[in-house]
């Protein structure tokens, strides 16, 4: 029997697509960079053009399952749980803050509150900053200083089980502060905080009946208490070291991915055949195995100035506990600003990092 196909759709599908195919599903992929290690995993790949509408690209696909992995306006694709009442709502009655949504204009605001506007169409932290730029709709919010996390959740509206917790790593990019530069994690918790984490989870399904893999972003401020920033109902930047960490601890078995449990929730019969475990199963395997987490780091590397990356120069130096990945296609110029590539490795010390972050950096002329 022919494997189910998916297509994945985002920004760089790249991590969604390593976890489609360890379940065995083929993978039309398509994103904006089409990386050599995204495009080895894909059977099919399609790059996104510069400036293609969403009707445009519909025009080129397949009549096959679709699954958004982020990056292009996941907003627009579930507006309702980009609405700041329904983030209220579950801020609520989950006992989390939320610190409101304000369409004033600037000038009416309390000037002794710094805020941040938030377009409704962005993504990793682009289109969040401390002044409005264009006339994109969005609102204002005041900013919560402390430490951001992302949460990672399995649902199928009867089970929710949380999967683990990422610290998030963000940059400046010219006017916008908190652009997404990695993950480190998961995290280990404690009981009150995971139980918070929860019943956060399960609010979000009661309130919204969503499906399948999603993601919420988190801020605790420097009292312990816990903000809900916004809800992403798809794969995350986190989840692969979410996955990486359940294949090391045998939550996920081999042929298991978190993609074939979401495929399987979404598309039924079509991946009958995929054997990944449904949340209830996963709620299980955790609730009996004592093996901690170990926390993993993913570091996207961003490009000082513009140029070619020389992959070779890069292994040369790199140890082999560190894994590279997200890597050009030989002959791709890399504007000063975007991502070079992502590392992935253990977290042993900031030293270890930079040293790591220098080698990608030199490895571009």
């Amino acid at each position: 029997m022919t494997p189910a196909t998916i297509i994945l759709i985002g920004a760089s599908v790249r991590a969604a697509a390593q976890s489609a195919v360890r379940a065995g599903i083929r993978v039309i992929g398509v994103d904006f960079f089409g990386d050599i290690d995204c495009r080895d995993c894909c059977e099919r790949f399609i790059l996104v053009r510069p400036d293609e509408t969403d009707a445009q690209l519909n025009l080129r696909l397949p009549s096959l399952p679709r699954l958004s992995v982020g990056g292009r306006n996941h907003a627009a694709a579930s507006p309702d749980l980009a609405q700041p009442a329904l983030l209220e709502s579950v801020a609520r009655d989950s006992g989390t803050c939320f610190a409101g949504a304000y369409q004033s204009p600037r000038n009416d605001l309390d000037p002794n509150v710094r805020w941040l506007w938030k377009n409704r169409i962005g993504s990793g932290g682009l289109g969040v900053s401390f002044s409005r730029e264009g006339q994109v709709e969005g609102y204002w919010q005041p900013w919560i200083a402390g430490r951001r996390f992302g949460v990672s959740f399995l649902s199928d509206r009867r089970d929710t089980v949380m999967l683990g917790v990422c610290r998030s790593l963000h940059t400046r990019k010219g006017s916008q502060p908190f652009v997404y530069s990695g993950s480190f994690g998961p995290l280990r918790l404690t009981r009150p905080f995971h139980c918070q984490l929860q019943s956060l989870g399960d609010t979000i399904v009661r309130q919204t009946g969503v499906v399948g893999l999603f993601g919420i972003d988190l801020v605790m401020d420097s009292a312990g208490r816990i903000w809900l920033l916004e809800i992403n109902p798809r794969w995350t930047a986190s989840s692969e070291l979410i996955e990486a960490d359940l294949i090391r601890r045998g939550m996920l078995k081999q042929n298991e991915s978190l993609i074939g449990s979401v495929a399987k929730l979404l598309f039924g019969c079509e991946f009958e055949r995929v054997t990944s475990p449904t949340p209830a199963e996963l709620r299980s395997r955790l609730s009996r195995k004592t093996d901690r987490s170990q926390a993993l780091l993913k570091r996207v590397v961003f490009a000082k100035h513009a140029g070619l990356f020389h992959r070779d120069v890069a292994d040369r130096w790199l140890t082999p506990a560190i894994t590279l990945s997200d890597i050009p296609m030989p002959g791709t110029q890399v504007a000063a600003g975007m991502p070079i590539a992502t590392l992935r490795m253990p977290w042993e010390s900031s030293a270890a990092t930079r040293g790591a972050i220098r080698i990608v950096t030199q490895s571009l002329e």
